[in-house]
């Protein structure tokens, strides 16, 4: 799944055609959940599987393919239109049919692991970064690997995978090789997983920062705790449809806890598992794919936002009469705690924006006196200039509703802008984000010369406004007075920041992960931005499903996009012209990372 035409819609392309073995399937998205009619990619032999990443680094989507009769890997290089190269071939080990992508040389370029069934080895591939990949390294595992999956398993910060092997129920086993980071791995570990495994994966099922491991074995999914060390140990086996495959995971009812999803290749269904944060996953909830369990063999599944509600949505590839995709669109309700938060306000114009957070998605009614507004649905409004450069000027109630809740805030505009010359640089609260973390220096008066500015135990000396406040400050409960500092041709100006007062404990946005680790790393190519679209550059997501997420400074979602694998160096454009708000907030989230960057539009 990746959008591979360029209109920030997520695709999906298919291994096996319209079940021509030789070619393979392509629908494009449009949005709003539906895909039009496939269009079949010729690539001469059958496929066992098919990947997506950007192997040349030119921002635009490529796949790779599992050539299992030839031994070989091909790669076709996507132009952004929708259209392929042709199939540029790689030798790997024998019966390649299941792949991991990443860096496993920590060189920035996306390099291959493919799980080889008849050599039961794996095949390194190290790629160039320009779409080709050099002479295989094979590394012996178990009998007869059927699936792979990668991640971090002991923490060293390099890329390690592991592989279900099923040679016969009695004697299957995972191995794991553990990576070096420069290209090779150490001798496998073999570990018991349970009988008959056909796929895995890795995640974070108890929050402890350590990988565990998800397993679709015979009839059941089986859970393995991760110590960090490469270690696991067997948590929970949960009954689910016959002959679980294609196991996948995603957060569906957004309550922060990772969940699961399989497809039942002989029950004609499949069933998401709902964590709980815990290591424990509930009772499979199952949804039905075919009339007839008979002659409906679902086989694949794979995640995005096919909407763009935000919400990670379901399709699968179904063997019937005639092979076709089924999409499941998420219809969790997500309602989180609706509250009032600071408004953004500018003490000169006395132009100010009503700021929520939370709330469950629908309009919202906005209310501010004295002889401000009545009810309305527009939350810019304004302060005229006598309330606001009277001494004695009142606090202002501030009010909002939404289905039928009602919720209030009393604004002192006094400790926000207090009176004095206008014409000396002043500093004033700034305006932030609760969820993010993210805030940007506001000022009044000064001689028009460059402004630099310092937070204490944020940045030093700097001339970008646009800073982070780290989790861990700004959720405290007793988090400190945070000083504020900005000087101007000598002149020094300070303003102690309570952000306990602005964001009290319980108005943070209810759903947000971690802010990132390290690893996560976002930029913004060419910021401030004059087009309608933003062109991110993600590093340290290698192999893993992408949730990117523009937002406005109050926390309202402008844009969603999710792309089920990230490259090394990811490049991905987001369409942020539908907002006429001249900041945003861009988020890029892992299942275990999240990063949060401020983007000005010109």
């Amino acid at each position: 799944m990746a959008d591979f035409n360029g209109d920030n819609k997520p695709d999906i392309v298919a291994n096996g055609g319209s079940f021509d073995a030789t070619k393979i399937s392509m629908l494009l998205g449009d949005g709003k959940g539906s895909f039009a009619p496939a269009t079949l990619i010729e690539v001469g032999n059958t496929s066992a599987f098919v990947g997506t990443a950007d192997f040349n680094v030119d921002g635009k989507a490529d796949l790779v393919i599992g050539l299992y009769t030839e031994n070989k890997v091909g790669i076709l290089l996507g132009d952004g239109t929708g259209q392929f190269s042709a199939v540029a071939k790689f030798s790997t080990g024998a019966y390649p049919n299941a792949i991991a992508i990443g860096d496993y040389n920590n060189d920035g370029k996306v390099d291959l692991v493919t799980a080889n069934f008849n050599s039961s080895s794996t095949s390194l591939l190290l790629g160039d970064g320009k779409g080709g990949f050099g002479l295989n390294s094979d590394f012996p595992v178990g009998l007869n690997p059927l699936s792979i999956t990668q991640g971090d398993l002991n923490g060293d910060g390099n890329l390690d995978v592991i592989t279900a092997n099923v040679n016969g129920s009695s004697s299957s086993s995972g191995s794991i090789l553990l990576g070096n980071g420069q290209g090779g791995f150490s001798p496998k570990i073999d570990i018991a997983i349970g009988s008959g495994p056909s796929t895995l994966t890795l995640v974070d099922l108890n929050k402890d920062s350590n990988l565990d491991l998800a397993v679709s074995n015979v009839n059941q999914v089986a859970v393995f705790l991760g110590d960090g060390k490469a270690g696991f140990s067997a948590k929970q086996n949960i009954f689910t449809g016959n002959f679980p495959q294609s196991i996948r995971t995603s957060d569906f009812n957004k309550d922060g806890n990772a969940d699961l999803v399989v497809v039942n290749y002989n029950s004609a269904n499949l069933s998401v598992l709902l964590g709980d944060g815990r290591g424990n996953l509930g009772t499979p909830v199952n949804f039905v794919l075919g009339p007839n369990p008979v002659s409906t063999y679902p086989f694949f599944v794979t995640i995005g936002d096919f909407n763009l509600d935000t919400k990670p949505d379901l399709a699968t590839i179904v063997v019937e009469k005639q092979n076709k995709i089924t999409v499941l669109l998420n219809c969790t309700s997500i309602n989180t705690a609706f509250s009032l938060l600071a408004p953004t306000y500018n003490c000169q114009s006395g132009a100010f924006h009503f700021n929520t957070s939370g709330g469950d998605g629908t309009p919202i009614e906005y209310y501010a006196v004295p002889g401000i507004t009545g009810w309305t649905t527009n939350p810019d409004q304004f302060v005229d200039r006598e309330t606001r450069t009277a001494t004695d000027a009142q606090p202002i109630l501030l009010r909002a509703r939404q289905s039928g809740k009602e919720v209030s805030l009393l604004w002192d505009i006094r400790a926000q802008c207090p009176l004095g010359n206008t014409t000396s640089l002043r500093l004033v609260a700034p305006s932030y984000s609760c969820s993010s973390g993210a805030f940007t220096f506001q000022t009044t008066g000064g001689d028009g010369s460059a402004i630099e500015f310092m937070a204490i135990g944020i940045t030093g000396w700097t001339t970008n406004p646009n800073q982070f406040v780290d989790r861990e400050t700004r959720t405290a409960a007793d988090a400190p007075i945070i000083t504020l500092r900005a000087r101007q041709n000598g002149l020094e100006v300070s303003y102690e920041w309570n952000i306990r007062y602005v964001c009290p404990i319980g108005s943070f946005r209810i759903g947000t992960v971690a802010e990132s680790a390290a690893g996560l790393q976002v930029r913004v190519l060419g910021n401030p931005i004059k087009e309608a679209n933003a062109e991110l550059e993600i590093e340290g997501a290698e192999g893993q499903p992408l949730l990117i997420q523009a937002f406005s400074e109050s926390g309202r979602l402008i844009n969603g996009y999710q792309l089920e694998r990230a490259s090394a160096t990811q490049h991905q454009r987001i369409e942020v012209g539908k907002s006429s708000e001249s900041v945003l907030l861009l988020r890029v989230t892992t299942p275990t990372q999240s990063k949060t960057v401020k983007v000005i539009k010109q």
